[in-house]
């Protein structure tokens, strides 16, 4: 064999593989890269997710402000508010939208559509004489010639024509196919309820609206808002305090679980101001707001308890001549 033969295949029998620890130190340096590569996935999806529902809450708010404003521009003949939603009369509707909010008295938010009965006048302390706005909003009334929904009928999103289904009491939207063509009925994705303010201006009487725009969860088609208040005579607080004592109380005094709320959820305070949860301590019962409430009273959207997080994803306002 010549020498030079002999050399190149003694060199190859020599050559050094890589050892076990390098390749575990390799195979280490690998998990921890593709480890921090995954742990960018769920971010990534929770920003899109972020993105896609900022993008989509204000044409959610404002179809439904525009619903709202047609139901303004009604005429008062329009007689809409009826004396009850599960069973009413249709010689009972003494209102029409319009009408009904000019019964309320002004300044402070509120969800209650006066129902104007002559012979049951408004009174804010009697349930029988107000019906709720979202309750209003979304259910259908059946009248003697079957279902017509003379209310708005409307707390949801995309704006498509929906189907009621009187055994689930709830609207369905046709947003899918079937391999036939045919329409497959599926929960909103995206629903809204409403508070209003009324104020005046140089002798002209508004309202105002807030509407909370939400994804839907389990607790649709009851996800609007409910008012809370601070407990003022258990606790030494003031309005210009952002950090609220807990529990709140609710329209009947009972104390609210912190549980129904959440970190990033949307307030409104009966004086119209618009407030987000910076934090919920569960261990001193306490909230604490992005501002100064300057309010004892609130409005909010109950954390959805299959997720502990609010569904509400924007809390948007606008201005109507009354």
């Amino acid at each position: 064999m010549p020498a030079s033969a002999y050399k190149m295949s003694s060199r190859n029998r020599t050559r050094r593989a890589f050892s076990l620890a390098e390749i575990m130190i390799a195979i280490g340096i690998l998990g921890v890269g593709m480890l921090m590569v995954a742990a960018t996935f769920p971010v990534g999806l929770d920003q899109c997710r972020i993105v896609s529902e900022q993008t989509i809450a204000p044409l959610v708010a404002n179809d439904a402000f525009e619903r709202l404003r047609l139901l303004l521009a009604e005429p008062d003949s329009a007689k809409r508010i009826p004396n009850d939603l599960t069973t009413p009369d249709p010689t009972k509707f003494f209102a029409s939208f319009r009408e009904s909010l000019r019964t309320e008295s002004l300044g402070v938010v509120s969800a209650r559509l006066p129902k104007n009965d002559p012979m049951m006048p408004y009174d804010p302390s009697n349930d029988s004489t107000f019906l709720g706005l979202n309750e209003w909003l979304s259910v259908p009334y059946r009248l003697s010639s079957g279902l017509e929904p003379r209310g708005a009928a409307t707390r949801f999103y995309p704006s498509v024509f929906p189907y009621y289904q009187a055994s689930a009491k709830r609207w369905m939207l046709p947003l899918r196919t079937d391999a036939a063509g045919q329409p497959i009925l599926v929960d909103p994705p995206y629903t809204w309820s409403a508070l209003y303010r009324k104020n005046d201006n140089a002798g002209q009487t508004y309202v105002q609206f807030f509407v909370f725009v939400n994804r839907r969860g389990t607790t649709w088609p009851k996800d609007w808002p409910r008012t809370a208040k601070v407990n003022e005579g258990e606790h030494s607080w003031t309005p210009a305090d952002p950090v609220l004592p807990g529990p709140l109380l609710d329209a009947y005094n009972d104390k609210i679980p912190m549980s129904k709320f959440s970190e990033g959820a949307f307030l409104v305070s009966s004086q119209g101001n618009i407030l987000r949860i910076k934090e919920v301590n569960r261990r001193d019962n306490t909230i604490t707001l992005d501002r100064a409430p300057d309010d004892s009273i609130f409005w909010f959207i109950e954390a959805d308890p299959a997720t502990g997080q609010s569904p509400c994803i924007g809390v948007y306002s606008r201005t109507f001549p009354l």
